[in-house]
């Protein structure tokens, strides 16, 4: 509860407590002196981290073993490992632990409340998509989230042929895909199967966050025609971009709520975590004064870089005071 874990390249781990803000340790890694063959793009990237109750799952340098940890001792009690290629992307509850690997779903069976006695029991592999001549797969956009009772995941496939240029400019799709978990771990068939598939007009999806109740909360970049009478080259109609957090009941597959940007130039909101009906936001950065320096020495830009709760039963943003980060040349 007041510990700060930080992966890091060549599958490090610092320790921080959040009191202090100081390291207090680093997690045995297996960092060691790259191999003949071994990608060097695996070892530039960060190891992936989950964690539930008193159990952290870590990524080792080759992608291929997640390493299991006590949280409370920050020791090393286990460590599974699958031949089914580079885990990309993991996600723990209190009786499973998913690893997302080439386009399927690797489950086992844990206890995170005991960390100590994890092993892992191995559920099976579900493929989360099957081959198709209709999309080629881009591996490294698909992730998943997890809560008690569901699993979500998303991924990014691109259309082998894409639509003409003057009906939707765009060459990919992206899908969600909604499973019940079972009392016992199992992984159930797929909620609405025929409908996994989002609007064409959705460019970008990141930062799932789910909440306990079912609540998918995502931001997504959307494209908008500007008017019904602009035209641009071609015919095509005008588009523009803008961000737009998306609140989705996954159970009914409903969009409840949502709270949009005015254009892809403006603060953006970024879904952070729930806590029970409020949703907290990182609005990243954008200048008070403009998008560009002043050209006066004695100004610089001020960028508001703060955290926000949004309730969106009543559509009310609170802002939570931050400091202001200042730039200088």
């Amino acid at each position: 509860k007041d510990k700060l874990y930080l992966g890091l390249s060549c599958c490090r781990v610092q320790v921080y407590d959040i009191n202090s803000l100081l390291q207090v340790t680093t997690l045995e890694t297996t960092g060691a002196p790259t191999e003949p063959g071994q990608d060097l793009e695996l070892d530039r990237r960060s190891c992936k981290l989950a964690q539930h109750n008193r159990t952290l799952a870590v990524t080792n340098v080759s992608r291929t073993k997640v390493r299991l940890y006590n949280c409370d001792t920050d020791h090393l009690v286990g460590e599974i490992e699958t031949r089914a290629g580079h885990i990309y992307n993991l996600v723990i509850n209190d009786r499973l632990l998913v690893c997302l690997s080439g386009w399927s779903l690797l489950s086992w069976r844990i206890d995170s409340a005991r960390p100590d006695t994890v092993r892992g029991r191995f559920m099976g592999l579900c493929p989360d998509f099957e081959p198709s001549d209709q999309y080629q797969n881009w591996l490294e956009i698909h992730s998943a989230a997890l809560n008690a009772n569901y699993l979500v995941t998303r991924a990014t496939r691109t259309l082998v042929n894409p639509a003409p240029a003057n009906v939707s400019q765009t060459r990919s799709r992206i899908f969600l895909h909604v499973r019940r978990i079972g009392p016992d771990g199992f992984i159930n068939s797929l909620l609405r199967p025929n409908d996994t598939a989002l609007d064409f007009n959705v460019v970008e999806l990141n930062s799932m966050k789910l909440s306990e109740s079912n609540l998918l909360a995502t931001m997504v970049m959307m494209r908008h025609e500007s008017s019904e009478h602009s035209v641009g080259p071609g015919g095509a109609g005008v588009y523009y971009l803008r961000y737009v957090i998306q609140v989705i009941n996954i159970v009914t597959g409903e969009t409840i709520a949502s709270m949009p940007t005015q254009s892809i130039l403006s603060s953006v909101q970024i879904p952070v975590c729930w806590r029970g009906d409020a949703l907290y936001v990182k609005i990243v950065p954008k200048p008070v004064g403009g998008f560009y320096s002043s050209d006066s020495d004695d100004e610089e830009d001020v960028y508001e870089v703060s955290l926000a709760k949004w309730n969106y039963l009543s559509d009310q943003l609170t802002n939570i005071p931050s400091v202001q980060v200042r730039t200088f040349d």
